[in-house]
């Protein structure tokens, strides 16, 4: 077992990769590694100087606010925000239960296709197949699991009405001609832009230069 002392770039004509030297706990001495986890023992000798390390994370930090990548992951960064998203969603009672009979995000147009995972995920409408792989639907389900039939999995009316109608996420539910439409706020993940995630990336880069 070793404690890191000390992690370095180095670039090849593959890429950046990092080094990391240890000292041991067991033994006299010191080894390096790479993130593969291969190592190998040094001597103090071979340890690189404080002014090494620098020269080299400053050659690393030049490279980033020049290209707007950090291959090393060495700056922390939000790559993901959350944006709330208001739906609607129209439902129907049947045999089997409750039922979606179309969607709408926005004031876009209603929609009969599927619905937006992150809509089928919050109101249950999944099931899983015998190798367990989720699959969506348009009924929600008390029991997702394999081998159920969806008419006992499925939700009476006036059993889900009721859990919807104590849910904040649903902000109202009003009455259609098929049933009743849930009006409901999701936030969902979005992935920044490339180029809004370079461009911070320089600037952080120059910051670490000065």
């Amino acid at each position: 077992m070793s404690d890191i002392i000390m992690e370095m770039p180095w670039n090849s004509d593959d890429g950046w990769y990092r080094t990391y030297y240890c000292v041991k706990w067991d033994a006299p001495g010191y080894t390096v590694g790479d993130e593969d986890g291969d190592h190998e023992d040094i001597g103090e000798e071979d340890l690189p100087s404080y002014e090494e390390h620098d020269k080299a994370w400053k050659s690393y930090h030049e490279d980033v606010a020049e290209t707007g990548s950090d291959p090393l992951c060495n700056f922390i960064l939000d790559y993901t925000y959350k944006v709330p998203r208001r739906y609607k969603v129209e439902l129907r009672n049947s045999l089997g239960g409750v039922m979606v009979c179309r969607w709408k995000w926005g004031r876009k147009a209603w929609s009969s296709g599927p619905m937006p995972k992150a809509v089928a995920d919050y109101l249950l409408c999944y099931k899983y197949d015998d190798q367990f792989n989720q699959v969506f639907g348009r009924r929600p389900l008390k029991d997702p699991n394999p081998g159920v039939k969806t008419a006992d999995a499925g939700y009476r009316w006036d059993e889900f009405i009721e859990i919807v109608k104590s849910d904040k996420t649903i902000t109202k539910i009003t009455r259609s001609s098929r049933g009743a439409v849930l009006h409901l706020v999701l936030e969902e993940e979005m992935t920044r832009k490339e180029s809004t995630i370079s461009r911070e990336l320089m600037k952080l880069a120059r910051k670490a230069l000065k």
